[in-house]
């Protein structure tokens, strides 16, 4: 089977990227970024399921999201991780 892959930005009139759609032969990925440019939001799916990936402003792992056969979401706040199964 041939592999693949398409890329679509979203450019400000600056020339910043600030949406980024990453899609593949087997996933698709959305990223979202600030002003500065740092990724704070990712959003992927594929066949196997979907994943949710807010950062914070230092772009640390705030939460993450995980939606397959074992899902989970695991909540980080300084050095304390939470995971949260069904």
């Amino acid at each position: 089977m041939p592999h693949w892959r398409a890329q679509l930005n979203s450019w400000t009139a600056v020339g910043q990227v600030r949406a980024q759609l990453d899609v593949q032969e087997a996933s698709v990925v959305l990223s979202l970024r600030d002003a500065d440019g740092q990724i704070h939001v990712k959003l992927a799916v594929s066949k196997d399921g979907s994943g949710l990936l807010p950062l914070d402003e230092s772009t640390k792992l705030g939460v993450h999201m995980l939606v397959h056969e074992e899902s989970s979401i695991t909540v980080r706040q300084g050095g304390h991780t939470k995971q949260l199964r069904p």
